[in-house]
């Protein structure tokens, strides 16, 4: 009959014609539902109540119960669709006779249970228990209820367990954020996370917590930090990963929770009491720096693993550092004496810390460094060039020389002034600049005295010991292969090196009793001994009975006062701030020649944006830089209108 007559009488337009299942589940609602309807469904809901108390488990006839409900509204449509869920229109029974009393009733179970269980238990047994009721509804859907009542249901538990409470989780959620309860925080973030909007409280809390704790950690290294930086950058290393395992184990990374962790990470970086008792913001920026200088070089006792899991720890400071353009600076001058004096204990890890600035800053942030590289490759090239450029010529000496090529504009080198080169050395220093120049016509060639250093052995002791000197030392000591004994007086006028440098080394190979001074006493070469002690009359000569326990002694550590051989604080702050001030100025001369006109305020805003990624400019900076550009006149403000810029071509 479905098949053929009720298809034919349908298809004449005759709409009271239905599938024998549709009309026998009409009369099914006619003749029972609308009678009995009431009394099926208290007794429905009271054995989804016994089931929500643990006293009955009756899915099963529940399910059948809510498929009658169902199933009295099905259309021929609703038979022959194969979806799994059934349309709007075909659910007015469940949802009018069903689903409206059951949601009630679900409303009146959870707002007692919740006054309930929350006054008789902890607040750690409460989120459980909100967790694991609002799973049990989810899966009450799955079992045995339609799927459209899923979102009501939740929103109307929520509503119960979670938006009412807010207020007391709020209160709760200081100590579980204090005492770093991750799992309970994991629930709690779980069960806020599904009320729109209500997470701000908490993202409070756990930020003014991480900060509080990380404040405290650098507060601590006040009176080692300026000395021993890996102290304080270890400090923030700990903070750091502490916190953030609770942001990703409590708070699964979400936004707003790691807005508030780079937040704290960032004040308490940037400004704590090291900072303020040197009076310069950036002085972590500075601290760093000299970490990585420890970090990269020679003697940190460090496996590769280690160091390379401490670099990616370094660039996460670096992350929250403001003033990167101070941290650029110090950075490239550690970077340069490490290069220089080949102290560096890996090319690769060098590399890539300078490839993670790349990343984070820019190719323009790490162009310098990477230059330097270049050089030290060229350099190295050179130099074997020039070995075979002098055994074809067939030039010999008895000590090995090589060179380092440094581009001026690359290296914070300093170039000092030349003195009287001892006779075994010039030679070979001659040559080598005719090669260069014939080989680079046009380029201009200075020897950077301060940094060369070299290796003498002595030939009138009876243990041959080697000496590791400064250019400055070895000039010194061959002095002594044409005069056995000089005054201090002949040999600064000998060697015409500067006082300030001479002293220093002098003073140095006296100390190590390389040289013997006859008018001093040997308890007077202790660590106080300085160029005071010296006058210009006193006599210098080698020790012949010097003595030590190493066949090879660095005695460039011992020349710590060589000013120019150290990296001064004070000189490269105000590099970067005269460089600041130019930056402030270029970034707004190209602003304005983009924009032609601009308003004061969109100008300062712009300004700081373009900047903010290597330093943060002041206002006054940034003002004084616009009345600078208006005085060499690449702009002008206005006549009419004073807070409006106009840029002259």
């Amino acid at each position: 009959m479905n098949s053929y007559w009720v298809i034919y009488q349908q298809k004449q337009n005759l709409k009271d014609i239905v599938d024998i299942y549709a009309m026998a589940m009409r009369i099914w609602r006619d003749t029972f539902y609308k009678q009995n309807n009431h009394s099926l469904t208290k007794i429905c809901l009271n054995l989804i109540k016994k089931h929500r108390d643990n006293q009955a488990d009756m899915p099963h006839l529940i399910g059948q119960v809510i498929n009658s409900y169902i199933s009295v509204d099905l259309t021929d449509a609703d038979i022959n669709n194969s979806n799994k869920y059934m349309t709007s229109s075909s659910l007015t029974t469940y949802k009018e006779w069903f689903e409206k009393q059951f949601i009630e009733e679900t409303q009146t179970y959870y707002s007692l249970e919740s006054d309930n269980y929350f006054n008789d238990n902890s607040f750690s047994s409460y989120i459980r228990k909100a967790n694991n009721r609002l799973e049990e509804e989810e899966d009450r859907v799955k079992k045995y209820l339609n799927q459209s009542t899923l979102k009501i249901l939740l929103r109307t538990v929520e509503k119960q367990l979670i938006e009412k409470r807010l207020d007391d989780f709020y209160e709760q959620a200081n100590g579980l954020v204090e005492n770093e309860k991750i799992e309970d925080l994991e629930l709690l973030f779980k069960l806020v996370n599904r009320i729109e909007n209500a997470h701000a409280p908490i993202q409070l809390l756990f930020e003014n917590h991480l900060y509080s704790v990380g404040i405290n950690a650098v507060n601590c290294t006040k009176d080692t930090a300026v000395k021993d930086s890996r102290t304080y950058i270890e400090a923030i290393v700990e903070v750091y990963e502490r916190f953030f395992m609770i942001v990703k184990a409590a708070f699964h990374c979400e936004p707003g929770y790691m807005a508030a962790f780079d937040r704290a990470c960032s004040k308490f970086i940037n400004s704590n009491l090291n900072t303020e008792q040197t009076q310069k913001v950036s002085s972590s920026a500075e601290l760093l720096a000299r970490y990585s200088d420890w970090l990269l070089r020679k003697g940190n006792k460090l496996d590769g693993d280690t160091v390379r899991e401490k670099i990616n720890q370094m660039m996460n400071v670096f992350n929250y550092i403001r003033d990167k353009d101070i941290f650029q600076k110090f950075y490239g001058r550690f970077l340069a004496m490490r290069l220089i004096k080949e102290l560096s204990a890996s090319n690769d890890d060098e590399e890539y810390v300078i490839t993670k600035l790349k990343e984070m800053c820019g190719y323009e942030y790490a162009s310098k460094l990477e230059r330097m590289f270049k050089d030290i490759r060229l350099g190295a090239d050179l130099n074997q060039d020039y070995i075979t450029h002098c055994e074809n010529e067939g030039i010999r000496t008895e000590f090995h020389f090589s060179i380092m090529m440094l581009t001026s504009n690359w290296w914070p080198v300093t170039v000092s002034s030349m003195f009287n080169i001892s006779n075994e050395l010039l030679p070979r220093l001659t040559h080598f600049k005719k090669y260069y120049m014939k080989r680079y016509i046009g380029r201009k060639l200075d020897i950077l005295l301060l940094y060369s250093k070299g290796e003498v052995q002595t030939l009138y002791t009876k243990k041959r010991y080697i000496l590791q000197v400064s250019f400055y030392q070895m000039n010194i000591l061959l002095l002594f292969n044409e005069f056995p004994t000089m005054t201090v007086e002949k040999m600064l006028d000998k060697t015409q090196i500067e006082p300030n440098i001479f002293m220093p080394a002098l003073v140095s190979l006296i100390k190590m009793k390389i040289l013997n001074c006859q008018d001093i006493n040997p308890d007077q070469l202790n660590e106080h001994f300085q160029e005071a002690n010296l006058s210009m009359n006193n006599n210098i000569r080698v020790n012949d009975a010097m003595k030590n326990d190493k066949i090879k002694i660095n005695l460039m550590k011992i020349q710590q006062a060589n000013p120019m051989n150290k990296i001064d604080p004070n000189s490269v702050y105000s590099s970067v701030f005269e460089e600041r001030k130019l930056a402030i100025q270029a970034v707004i001369v190209l602003i304005m020649k983009n924009r032609k006109t601009l308003k004061h305020n969109f100008l300062l805003s712009e300004v700081i944006e373009r900047l903010a990624r290597v330093f943060k400019p002041d206002i006054p900076a940034i003002k004084k830089c616009i009345d600078l550009l208006i005085e060499k006149q690449y702009m002008e403000r206005d006549d009419k209108e004073r807070d409006l810029y106009k840029y002259l071509a």
